[in-house]
């Protein structure tokens, strides 16, 4: 039997990119669908909000990245509010899901020929 999870991809960018797609790994199946928060840290968050009861895991994308400074690693504070909201369910980091879905999307096509 093949257990399957939903992810639910919350994306800083716009909301008019709005997509589903599924990947199996490793004997699992993931359906994600991804929602835009066009832009805004307030909305991201509520979304967050909105499905950390609903899926098995919350993965955020393009938010603004933490700038280094000599042995200093700084992160814009609207990004710490999204990263420390309270959730039942894991929230990570989009890019590696992406990356995840790629190479197993890869290794079926391979697989196939």
């Amino acid at each position: 039997m093949t257990s399957s999870y939903r992810i639910a991809d919350i994306s800083f960018g716009r909301a008019e990119k709005t997509v589903n797609y599924s990947f199996q790994h490793r004997g699992s199946l993931f359906e994600v669908q991804r929602f835009g928060a066009s832009y805004s840290i307030p909305y991201m968050i509520e979304l967050i909000k909105m499905f950390r009861t609903q899926v098995d895991a919350i993965s955020v994308t393009s938010l603004p990245h933490p700038t280094r400074l000599g042995n200093r690693t700084y992160f814009h504070p609207d990004v710490m509010k999204v990263l420390t909201i309270p959730t039942s369910v894991p929230l990570c980091d989009g890019a590696t899901l992406r990356e995840i879905a790629i190479i197993s999307g890869l290794e079926a096509l391979m697989a196939s020929q």
